[in-house]
């Protein structure tokens, strides 16, 4: 069910990870930004092995693109994870922005989620907070064997969601690599894009389209590129 921007309970129609520094060879220019890491990086490269997931290294929005999602606002439970998963969203006061926190068996990891429209369409771009990576650090490297030199060879990405809220049921759908693979390989779609090698696993599909050419990907192959949805039930 889509809904309208703006509505009070619900959301709209349609959320973004991380990345290693060598997918680019980036350059950043201090410590603090080449460092920001997430306690849930561990299980991503499960994730980036199983190549289940496609990341991108520029957002889906821009300042003008960003909308509110008042529907989101709350906490989120899978009851049917194998693990147990809580996903909560808070809006920060005065801005179209929200800070999503992912817990998965009892480990917390922090995003800012800004939100887009396309063509009626709702999508969520998700990014890594920076503040988690201090927070680690305190925790006395519980990511055993990660040392400065590692941390600095990590940067994030976005990772974008199309959102389904009706209610108290929020659905929630992400960007599948054989899908755009399909729509690449028809020649139905014509977006920038990398394949990652990592070793021991599937080569990594990486967009590096810039943000106009995300949001016209969408726009064409919206309907076309997202796995089946999680489903999420709202904590009363």
């Amino acid at each position: 069910m889509t809904s309208k921007v703006g509505s009070e309970n619900t959301c709209f129609s349609s959320v973004e990870f991380w990345k290693r520094a060598d997918i680019l060879g980036a350059e950043v220019s201090t410590v603090t930004q080449r460092a920001i890491i997430t306690t849930a990086l561990l299980g991503l490269v499960a994730v980036f092995c199983g190549g289940c997931v496609v990341p991108s290294i520029h957002p889906l929005y821009s300042e003008d693109d960003v909308t509110a999602c008042p529907g989101i606002v709350g906490i989120w439970l899978d009851q049917e994870a194998a693990e147990s998963e809580t996903w909560k969203f808070f809006k920060k006061p005065g801005e179209n922005t929200y800070t999503m926190i992912y817990i998965m068996g009892g480990k917390p990891a922090s995003f800012t989620a800004h939100f887009t429209q396309i063509d009626g369409v709702v999508y969520m771009d998700t990014y890594p907070i920076s503040s988690d990576e201090e927070s680690w650090r305190g925790q006395g490297t519980k990511l055993a064997g990660w040392n400065l030199l590692r941390q600095l060879h990590l940067l994030p990405v976005h990772l974008l969601w199309r959102i389904d809220l009706n209610g108290d049921v929020l659905r929630l759908s992400m960007l599948d690599p054989d899908m755009v693979n399909k729509q690449i390989s028809a020649g139905s779609a014509v977006i920038a894009h990398e394949y990652q090698e990592v070793p021991e696993c599937e080569p990594t599909l990486v967009l590096t389209a810039q943000t106009s050419d995300l949001r016209e990907f969408l726009a064409k192959n919206g309907d076309k590129v997202f796995n089946s949805p999680i489903e999420l039930h709202r904590k009363k």
